[in-house]
């Protein structure tokens, strides 16, 4: 459930300005399980395709907030009863928080798990004549134990996308 006690952290005013300008929506909130465990969800969504996802992906938003990576980017998958979804996962924070942090992208219907397919994907949409909407989807937590951060993380986002409506769970899953 939606944990109404948590408030969103405040953005820089010009970062949040460059957000703003980036993305047509943006949703971030804060779940809480039974056992008070949180989650944080953000998914930024852009209708036009610039540079938008390129500026609100973990690895430049975090550090543009102080907060610094602590452990460098690498790929990971989770299992979904339709597919494999790609990740890319990371941990990110300052000095006692210690904030894992799982996140893919949406171009068009392609997910793009690396810059390389971002722009490849990008590409293929470019050939056709038609410009792609995009959507970065980011969920963390603040949890000193990565392992078990990222097994709640994986049972968040299929709890979530099963809870969804098909036509919505396959638009965050990149197909339309």
């Amino acid at each position: 459930r939606i944990d109404p006690y948590v408030m969103p952290v405040r953005t820089d005013p010009v970062l949040q300005r460059v957000v703003e300008e980036a993305y047509d929506q943006v949703v971030s909130r804060t779940y809480v399980n039974s056992q008070g465990y949180r989650i944080m969800l953000s998914a930024a969504y852009t209708g036009r395709r610039d540079q938008a996802m390129d500026v609100h992906r973990p690895e430049v938003c975090y550090p543009a907030q102080g907060l610094s990576i602590k452990r460098s980017t690498w790929e990971a998958s989770l299992t979904l009863p339709e597919r494999e979804l790609p990740l890319k996962r990371l941990v990110a924070g300052n000095g006692e928080r210690h904030e894992p942090i799982s996140y893919w992208l949406v171009v068009g219907r392609d997910v793009a798990n690396s810059a390389t397919s971002h722009r490849v994907a990008t590409f293929k949409y470019g050939l056709t004549g038609r410009i792609p909407d995009g959507m970065l989807v980011r969920v963390s937590s603040v949890d000193p134990d990565e392992t078990r951060s990222f097994a709640m993380q994986d049972a968040f986002v299929r709890d979530m996308l099963a809870a969804m409506e098909p036509d919505f769970r396959a638009r965050l899953l990149g197909a339309l």
